[in-house]
């Protein structure tokens, strides 16, 4: 029985407690009518709430700030407009499986249904992009349900989570708390028949690959990975997502493979004859033609999710349960054999070098991607937090960006949000004030959120924004040029927007170097004093990011850069 001073007065001030309770510190969001009397009592704590200049901007940051910290980001909107202005986002963190409690106002329950003003069936619209929705039904019920939802969103597969609260229950007194059954999964056992059979099957293959995805990030096993690589002398691939889960600078770590991969990690998936899939989806942005990856080797899939298990590609042999039992026991059972394989190893180090021999003599005169993100990198601490938006900046990104540790390369990799890297940081920078954070962004990609510059100058978060300015939708163009014959349509952003000058307006300083040795020079020295930067950094229009695989098309189909054989026998 609760003592009446543990009772809180009423739905705003019971959900304020339980944020409390649970050490939330920082809320993203926009207040509304519908949402007033939870920041009235908001006012009184020590909860730091970040003023967003969009809605869609709130739920990126608060994802992102779930996937550097690994708790859940809390974003809150009003009624209507503010509450579907969210969907994106909770549509980006659902399908890079973010921690995320999203709260929203609702029209009084009495009017729901009525077409009132600002009223939008906000649980009907975010079924299918969260991981449980909500609708408050009584006020005594509030407190328990963002208790549940907070615990619910990390659980397992991590996702977000909506609760919807008609305005009325706020200021309904609460005489006491009750909870909301609900019945929550436990993690499954690995069956260690299994775990020995994937074993064998590995320790019996001639070229075995690893394809590393997000859940080696989000479950924190780059250890137990690494661990089973060494032991087992097999490159480690990532998917987009896999690459925040991985060190790149590790000698058997071959980067991120699929439609953008690197030369050296598409071939090592090309000719493998053994794949273990740990925490990816083998979406088709990853395998590219599924029947075609399908065939010619044997596949063994681990993941906490099992219905990620045959969604795609039916592997050989699948575990659903704790990755790191599974990968952990992989790793005593390979020690206690020999292992000796260095071929497959060699020649995916040469065709690494034949292509990074073709970018350092391509890095002049105009400022390439490759060269500039080299530059970046060396001019900030290995510990900087990076985000990127989404287009070719993302791309080239993906494949020149040197990853020191995990959970330091943000980036929207399910859905593809443009917009996605500037708020991001804004929720990386909240979570690490102390840390280099730094958005890699694109001109299209920017101008979708740009209005959030504001937030970087007005909360004091200090973010350094890199934008790739190309003048153009850059992957619109390059698959306009690519596959439909150079027709471009709607992929120029023109020039008149001045990206200095609009960093100005919102009282962060703008650059835009000449050289590699000015851009090297204003990162060092922003990152030092830990002050916001905008540094626009012009992009030659026709610059393609390579390699580059069609879609639909094969791995074996890649298009490399003119004069790059990466046949090497």
């Amino acid at each position: 029985m609760q003592s009446l001073s543990e009772i809180p007065i009423n739905a705003a001030h019971g959900l304020v407690k339980s944020m409390e309770e649970f050490n939330v510190k920082i809320v993203f969001g926009i207040p509304g009518g519908a949402v007033l009397p939870f920041f009235d009592y908001l006012y009184d704590s020590n909860i730091r709430f970040i003023l967003v200049r969009h809605e869609q901007a709130a739920v990126h940051a608060a994802d992102a700030y779930g996937r550097v910290t690994g708790t859940p980001g809390v974003v809150v909107a009003t009624s209507g407009p503010g509450a579907t202005n969210l969907i994106t986002g909770l549509a980006t963190a659902y399908m890079d499986s973010s921690p995320l409690v999203a709260i929203t106002g609702q029209v009084s329950r009495d009017m729901i249904g009525r077409d009132a003003f600002q009223e939008a069936d906000i649980t009907g619209l975010a079924m299918p992009v969260t991981k449980q929705v909500f609708l408050a039904d009584d006020a005594e019920t509030v407190p328990s349900l963002f208790k549940l939802s907070y615990r619910l969103s990390s659980h397992l597969r991590p996702g977000p989570i909506l609760i919807d609260i008609p305005k009325d229950l706020w200021l309904q007194p609460i005489k006491q708390v009750r909870n909301v059954e609900f019945i929550v999964k436990r993690i499954s056992e690995p069956d260690l028949n299994l775990v020995m059979e994937a074993t064998s099957i590995l320790l019996k293959a001639e070229k075995p690959v690893i394809l590393v995805g997000g859940g080696v990030a989000i479950s924190g096993v780059w250890n137990d990975v690494l661990s089973l690589a060494e032991a087992l002398n097999a490159p480690i691939v990532t998917t987009l997502m896999g690459k925040n889960s991985i060190p790149s600078i590790h000698p058997l770590v071959m980067g991120v493979a699929g439609m953008h991969g690197r030369p050296e990690a598409n071939i090592a998936l090309l000719e493998s004859d053994v794949v273990l899939v740990v925490g990816a989806r083998l979406s088709d942005r990853t395998v590219s033609n599924f029947n075609s990856f399908r065939s010619g080797r044997k596949i063994i899939h681990l993941d906490i999710d099992a219905s990620e298990i045959g969604k795609n590609i039916k592997p050989d042999l699948s575990i659903v349960g704790d990755l790191h039992k599974s990968i952990s026991e992989m790793v005593k059972l390979v020690l206690s054999n020999t292992v000796r394989r260095s071929g497959f190893i060699s020649r995916l180090y040469e065709v690494r070098r034949r292509f990074e021999e073709y970018l350092d003599s391509h890095s002049e005169p105009c400022f390439k991607p490759w060269k500039a993100l080299k530059i970046i990198r060396q001019s900030i601490p290995s510990n900087s937090i990076i985000t990127t938006g989404v287009g070719q900046n993302q791309m080239w990104t993906s494949l020149h960006w040197t990853v020191f540790s995990p959970r330091t390369y943000i980036t929207s990799g399910g859905l593809g949000t443009m917009g996605f890297g500037l708020p991001a940081a804004i929720g990386v920078k909240a979570a690490f004030p102390d840390r280099v954070v730094l958005d890699i962004d694109g001109d299209g990609s920017l101008l979708m959120t740009c209005q959030n510059l504001a937030v970087i100058s007005e909360e004091n978060l200090p973010v350094i924004v890199v934008v790739f300015d190309n003048r153009a939708l850059g992957m619109i163009r390059q698959w306009q040029s690519v596959m439909f014959r150079r027709r471009y349509i709607a992929s120029d952003i023109g020039c008149k927007t001045d990206f200095l000058k609009l960093a100005e307006s919102f009282g962060i300083d703008g650059v835009s170097p000449k050289t590699y040795s000015e851009l090297e020079h204003v990162i060092r020295r922003y990152a030092d004093l830990n002050e916001p930067l905008l540094v626009d950094l012009t992009i030659d229009t026709d610059e393609l990011v390579l390699p580059f695989v069609p879609p639909g098309k094969c791995l074996s189909e890649m298009i490399m850069p003119e004069g790059v054989d990466v046949n090497v026998w």
